[in-house]
């Protein structure tokens, strides 16, 4: 094990018992598995493992340009994998975050395993510029954070910047940096300021994360077309707005990733939350559209979908209308399976993770499944025809309902005792 205040270098020299300055992988993905089973065969534990660019190791040990050193390779990383050693990245002498690359391990990965950067020359140009709509909390805070220490230069966006001091607070935890944008997604001039803006102080976006979002509770019948024009307005529209300001960016460098941020309930009709739902479908075929005529111009497009988040949007969206009565049953079940699954929700941060995952891929998917039920609920109505989908709202009874839920999802939400 690691000793807590042991410098990371000196001190897996000491467990290889090697000099501190051999170089001790190369920056292919192949070159470091190799090397991590290297680390293995000295007995060092799988999650632990230190990585250096190929070219930026010439240049380290003899303080020449190596021949690698290219614009892929041209910075002097070290990076640590700790897991499970109680070693906080102050007291390892990380003191920044500016890169990230992921931690390669072999064998059964080690829970709770984090991967620190740190720079040893001049600030290594970030990976990218990326924009995250609705980060003053939940997922599009998360997201800005894990981006900003991917070492993405992110400009995370709020209705008001007093609403981002949480975020501010985090990244500086962190030791990253986070540029902080008003803008309202439901407003065009809002949305064309703030990407403005942002375009005069870099050449161009690279990645736009459409994460600002509302809910909205009701059946069909009783919701208005206020309430759907309200939701339909941020959810999508404001999702089409941030698109079209940062298109011109993405199509002039040839490159660009845009995320939009969906819902598992963009694959089917979460029950009582009409103009929610009806929101994520627009956004499901509006990112698939726009797949399709993106990809010529080298510009992917990611659709994530996540199940139950712990996240504020609950908090806001606790109110039906039940105005008629006749679907109170209706509200009583999709309260009931809230309150079996908040408790157990998904870390935003695993989300963000996947987002993460979404934008650096080499083998990118169209759509991402994460976080409670996801998996279950999308694949529970994959294998359903739409006819039993329908026999599953027939019921009147709330115990068969639960039951049927339970046998069609895999997913238990009856109450307690019930």
């Amino acid at each position: 094990m690691l000793p807590r205040w042991t410098p990371v270098k000196q001190g897996l020299a000491a467990l290889l018992d090697r000099p501190s300055d051999r170089p001790i992988s190369l920056t292919s993905s192949e070159a470091c598995q190799g090397n991590v089973r290297e680390l293995t065969s000295f007995g060092v534990r799988p999650s632990l493992a230190v990585t250096r660019g190929a070219g930026a190791r010439s240049r380290y040990n003899s303080g020449q340009k190596g021949p690698g050193d290219s614009q892929q390779h041209h910075r002097w990383v070290q990076q640590v994998a700790l897991a499970g050693h109680g070693v906080r990245r102050d007291q390892a002498g990380l003191t920044k975050s500016d890169t990230y690359e992921t931690t390669v391990s072999v064998g059964r990965p080690v829970e709770g395993m984090i991967a620190i950067s740190r720079l040893e020359g001049q600030q290594d140009k970030a990976p990218g510029v990326a924009i995250v709509t609705g980060a003053n909390s939940g997922i599009g805070r998360a997201t800005a954070l894990e981006l900003a220490a991917a070492g993405f230069h992110v400009y995370a966006t709020v209705r008001q910047s007093k609403s981002a001091d949480r975020l501010q607070e985090l990244a500086l935890a962190a030791g990253s940096h986070i540029d902080v944008v008003e803008m309202d997604v439901s407003s065009d001039s809002s949305v064309a300021a703030a990407v403005s803006k942002i375009l005069s102080e870099v050449t161009t976006v690279d990645v736009l994360v459409n994460n600002a979002g509302v809910a909205g509770n009701g059946v069909v019948e009783e919701s208005t077309v206020e309430q759907l024009e309200a939701v339909m307005n941020v959810n999508v529209y404001g999702a089409l707005r941030c698109i079209k300001a940062v298109l011109p960016s993405m199509r002039a460098a040839s490159r660009g990733c845009v995320v939009n941020v969906s819902s598992v309930a963009g694959r089917l009709a979460s029950l009582a939350q009409a103009p929610y739902v009806a929101s994520k479908w627009a956004l499901e075929g509006l990112s698939e559209e726009l797949a399709f005529e993106l990809a010529p111009f080298n510009i992917r497009v990611a659709i994530i979908e996540p199940g139950v988040t712990r996240t504020p949007i609950f908090a806001k969206n606790a109110d039906v209308p039940d105005v008629s009565g006749p679907y109170r049953a209706h509200y009583r079940r999709m309260f009931q399976l809230y309150a079996v699954a908040i408790p157990v929700a998904a870390d935003p941060f695993e989300v963000a993770r996947v987002i993460h995952r979404a934008v650096t891929s080499e083998d990118p998917k169209l759509r991402y499944l994460v976080g409670w039920g996801a998996e279950q609920i999308a694949g529970g109505r994959r294998r359903m025809t739409d006819e039993e989908w329908v026999a599953l709202g027939a019921a009147t009874d709330d115990e068969e309902y639960y039951a049927d839920f339970e046998r069609v999802f895999g997913i238990a939400i009856a109450p307690s005792g019930g």
